[in-house]
């Protein structure tokens, strides 16, 4: 069962950030938003992050400018989720 789920907007002044995210006392790494925002700017679509204390799966739309990111436990398989983000 996932840990949580968030959305990153578009901020002109700030870059990303975050405008939603269940539960609301979620933790996300540090910096984690502007990359996942910067990393979708060039590659929209779908997008499996995993490191040693982070697996999720994003998912950006180039034309609302939202990423939609998918905070799973350590041992899930992200694939087990793209067709439920999608």
């Amino acid at each position: 069962m996932p840990k949580g789920i968030f959305l990153i907007d578009w901020d002109e002044f700030e870059g990303g950030v975050i405008s939603l995210k269940y539960p609301e006392d979620l933790e996300v790494p540090p910096n984690f938003v502007q990359l996942l925002q910067i990393s979708h700017s060039f590659n929209p679509g779908i997008m499996n992050i995993k490191e040693d204390d982070f697996n999720g799966l994003s998912l950006g739309n180039e034309e609302l400018q939202k990423v939609t990111v998918l905070i799973l436990t350590k041992f899930e398989d992200a694939e087990d989720f793209k067709e439920i983000l999608c």
